[in-house]
This record gives structure tokens, sequence and C-alpha cells, in this order.
């Protein structure tokens, strides 16, 4: 709400954002969802507002945003601010998974050190929380397993260093090379969510199952 950059980066010129989305909440429908996002190669966008907005969210609005969103799409994709922020900690709420965004820097590594040590303390379950380790050099001596030990838990995916490409797709408002090396871990990335969330389909399926049984 104060600084999303998402339409800026897809070159978009919406009538409608977030804010509007939640000034609106009860009457969200299909409709008046498709009146308020902006689509961009298939994805249905809703922005920050153009002015940033300060002023505090409330949390029962921003919930039933959520579960209005995930009647109306198959999947709903949150770009957070830092989690140190109330907004986000209110949007990982909500979710199914949350990926937290870390590079191998030191300033980084130590903020997501007390990002998980947040997150434990406020109770969210940790098996939500799903790292992602960004910009990584590939000729860096500090693994993936390296940086899954100094935080006990396992990196969900990696997303290589290439600064050029992300140049042009910031100029030109594109998608990425799809044969790139950063779009192919991007790509991999979004393929183990894609896994994770039917492994989660299969087990309450099975659950399911396993009751009618019982009975």
């Amino acid at each position: 709400l104060t600084g999303g950059t998402i339409a800026f980066y897809l070159k978009l010129a919406p009538r409608y954002s977030l804010l509007d989305g939640l000034q609106n909440v009860e009457e969200l429908d299909g409709e008046v969802w498709r009146s308020l996002t902006t689509p961009s190669s298939g994805v249905d966008i809703l922005p920050a507002p153009q002015e940033p907005y300060a002023e505090p969210v409330d949390a029962s609005l921003l919930k039933s945003l959520l579960a209005k969103a995930k009647e109306a799409y198959d999947w709903v994709v949150l770009d957070l601010p830092t989690v140190f922020q109330r907004t986000s900690l209110m949007g990982v709420s909500g979710c199914d998974m949350a990926c937290l965004v870390s590079t191998a820097e030191l300033p980084s590594l130590h903020l997501t050190r007390k990002a998980f040590s947040m997150i434990d303390h406020l109770g969210f379950p940790r098996e939500i929380l799903k790292l992602v380790a960004n910009r990584v050099d590939t000729k860096s001596d500090f693994t993936l397993t390296d940086l899954g030990k100094l935080f006990g838990t396992k990196v969900l995916a990696k997303l290589n260093h290439d600064y050029f490409a992300l140049h042009r797709v910031v100029t030109l408002g594109q998608p990425l090379n799809d044969g790139g090396e950063l779009a192919k871990s991007i790509e991999a990335l979004a393929q183990q969510i894609i896994d994770a969330k039917q492994a989660k389909k299969n087990t309450n399926s099975a659950e399911v199952n396993s009751r009618v049984v019982a009975r």
C-alpha cells in the first residue's frame, strides 16, 4: 500500500488499486474483481495505489479480501513488503505458503535470522515459511546447504543473479527470456510451489477417504 511497484514494472495504467479492493470488500464478486483488476500476460493485477497509503489496515478487511480472492482464483500471489511490517504478517497469516527471500550477504542473513525468530515467537507454523535464496552467485563458495543449516530449514529454491536480464525486464516491462538462467530458476520455484499444493491436496483427500472408510 505504500511502496508497491508491480504496476510500474509492468507499465500498467490501472484505474483501481488494492485500496479500492479493501474499501469495497463486501461487494467483491467475480464481476467486480474483473473490473478492479488490470490484466497482464494472463495474470490479473491488483496493484498498490498511486499515492502511498500509510493509514492502519483493518485486519478483518484484509482477511476478507484474501478470502474473496481465493474464491475467485485458483492461485493468489501476494507481493508483500518486509516481513517485519504488520501488513505482511497479516498477509502471511492467510497464506498456504510464504516465501522469505534472502541474499547470501551478511546484513540480509542477519535480518533473515531475526525474521525466523519473530515468526516462531508469534506462533506461525514454521512449515508454511519457506526460504528462497535470491541473487545467488554461481561462483560463490556459499552453498544452499550452508544457508539451510544456518536457519534450520530447507531452502526452497535459488534465484540466480542476472543483473542485465532484470534491467531489460524493468526497462521493457516484459517477462524474462525463457532461455535465461534466472527465468529457469523462477520456473523451477513456481513448479515446486505447484507440487507442494498438489501434495497437500492429495494428503487432504487421503485423510478424508480414511475417515470415510473408518466410519
